[in-house]
């Protein structure tokens, strides 16, 4: 194999590696959308809006056919509870005396 050909092949290899990566961040931030505009149709709803079932549905399908290409790496939640206060050092307050 000459040298060029070895170029046009590494030139390939990188060229499908980036074409691979772009198409994984495409897909990600498709979750993504796809997740906002479910938690926006859970919010309207919650809050007593109306929304269409249909829009729903269409995002549904989509998360689901995107889980099963493998496409959702986690469910774990982006947000959390805020944390907990730190015990105080001495104990509930004093009762006052009474008179």
């Amino acid at each position: 194999m000459g040298f060029m050909d070895q170029v046009k092949a590494a030139a390939t290899d990188l060229k499908d590696s980036v074409e691979g990566s772009l198409s994984s961040t495409n897909a990600a931030r498709d979750v993504e959308r796809h997740y906002r505009d479910l938690g926006m149709l859970a919010y309207l709803q919650e809050t007593g809006r109306s929304i269409d079932p249909a829009d729903g549905e269409r995002i549904l399908g989509a998360l689901r056919q995107a889980e099963a290409e493998g496409a959702i790496a986690t469910f774990a939640l982006q947000t959390g509870a805020p944390p907990t206060p730190p015990a105080s050092p001495q104990g509930p307050p004093a009762t006052p005396p009474q008179a």
